[in-house]
């Protein structure tokens, strides 16, 4: 089973939540709370499911779009150049992707998006589809 990488600052939502319930699917999961905690995990992950609202560094203030442009400095940097899970991204986040264009953020090509009220259902099966398992 692929490795989850939840990033995600509300730690009981992330871990007691998503972590839960995607360990019981059989994913290995990991924890990002920050932006840099996702600096430094995301290369031991299969799939990340990211929060784009996040602090930068822990005790810091929640910035709207800095998990978003965390993902797309990776992207773009020699670390990242050659790493498909930077390609296997769910985005979840109340922003929308109009909303970070309008914001002058890059969207990271090949990442997919949903609203926080998606079904745990979904996220499940968008992680099996860009993991290239079978349903």
């Amino acid at each position: 089973m692929p490795c989850i990488l939840i990033v995600e600052d509300d730690y009981f939502f992330g871990k007691d939540v998503l972590g839960y319930h995607l360990g019981r699917q059989g994913f290995e999961v990991l924890n990002a709370y920050t932006a840099s905690d996702f600096e430094q995990l995301w290369t031991k992950a299969d799939v990340i499911l990211l929060d784009i609202r996040l602090p930068e560094r822990e005790g810091e203030p929640v910035d709207p779009w800095a998990g978003l442009r965390k993902l797309y400095f990776l992207q773009n940097s020699t670390a990242g150049a050659k790493r498909p899970q930077l390609e296997r991204c769910i985005i979840r986040s109340g922003q929308t992707m109009q909303d970070a264009i309008g914001a002058s953020v890059n969207v990271p090509k090949h990442s997919r998006w949903f609203s926080p009220d998606v079904s745990f259902f979904d996220i499940v099966q968008a992680i099996r589809e860009v993991a290239g398992e079978p349903r």
